[in-house]
C-alpha cells in the first residue's frame, strides 16, 4: 500500500462568472459558486485481476497510474463499459455560463480536452475517496483528470459536500462531465470553451472547469 500526503491548495472561482440553477420552470437564478480547496484523491481497486484491493493517492487518477507503473508496468487501468444507461441524475442541477460580457470567463476549459478526460475517466475501475467539507471551509475537492492544453490547466473535478469521506466508482465521474457538456456546451460559439458543475444525490458534485496548475 502506497500512500501520499494530502496538500490542500486553495482556489476560488472567479466572481464574475455566472452559475444558473435550472428550475422545474426553465427559469434561470443567478447566483455565486462557492469557493473550493483542490487536495490529492485517493484511488482504490485491484492491481491484478482477482487481487487484494490496494489504495494509493495522487494529484489525479493518471498520478496514481504512474505510481503503480512504478512496480507493475504491466497495469492498465482497465476497461469499463459506458455506464450512462444505468446512472440516474437528480432534477437538481447547477451549471456555469459564461462571463456576461465579449471576454472569455475564467474558469473555462477548452472542449477537446474535456472530450479526452472523460474517454480516460471512463476506462478507470475501482473507487475514488474524497475528503470531507469542513463546517465553514471551502469545498473539498480533488482532480480525477487534470491536462495543460491551449494555455489552460483543463480539469474534471470531484467535489464532496458532505461532512464525511465520500466514496464512488470513479468511472461515474465521466457520466456528469458528459452531462455538463451536453448542456452546457455550445458547438456554434466562436470559442470552443465552457464549464459547469452537476450534483448527484449522495452529495458530491463533479466540476468541469479550469484550475491554477495539476
Amino acid at each position: 500500500m502506497q500512500l501520499m500526503n494530502t496538500l490542500p491548495l486553495p482556489l476560488l472561482w472567479a466572481a464574475a462568472t455566472v452559475s444558473c440553477f435550472p428550475t422545474d420552470g426553465g427559469a434561470l437564478h443567478l447566483q455565486q459558486p462557492a469557493p473550493i480547496s483542490v487536495s490529492n484523491i485517493t484511488w482504490t481497486g485491484e492491481i491484478h485481476e482477482n487481487g487484494p484491493n490496494m489504495t494509493f493517492t495522487g494529484s489525479s487518477l493518471k498520478a496514481i497510474e504512474e505510481q503503480i507503473k512504478e512496480f507493475s508496468p504491466g497495469f492498465s487501468p482497465g476497461v469499463v463499459l459506458s455506464s450512462s444507461e444505468n446512472v440516474t441524475f437528480p432534477g437538481v442541477e447547477r451549471v456555469f455560463l459564461k462571463t456576461v460580457g465579449d471576454e472569455v470567463a475564467q474558469g473555462t476549459v477548452w472542449e477537446s480536452e474535456v472530450l479526452a478526460g472523460i474517454e480516460a475517466i471512463r476506462g478507470y475501475t475501482g473507487y475514488c475517496r474524497q475528503l470531507p467539507t469542513l463546517q465553514g471551509q471551502p469545498l473539498s475537492c480533488s482532480k480525477p483528470f487534470c491536462q495543460y492544453g491551449r494555455e489552460l490547466y483543463n480539469a474534471i473535478l470531484f467535489c464532496n459536500h458532505n461532512t464525511w469521506d465520500a466514496v464512488q466508482r470513479c468511472s461515474v465521474f465521466a457520466d456528469h462531465a458528459q452531462r455538463i457538456y451536453d448542456r452546457c456546451y455550445d458547438p456554434t460559439g466562436d470559442e470552443k470553451l465552457f464549464k459547469g458543475q452537476s450534483y448527484d444525490g449522495d452529495g458530491f458534485s463533479v466540476i468541469v472547469g479550469s484550475v491554477d496548475h495539476c
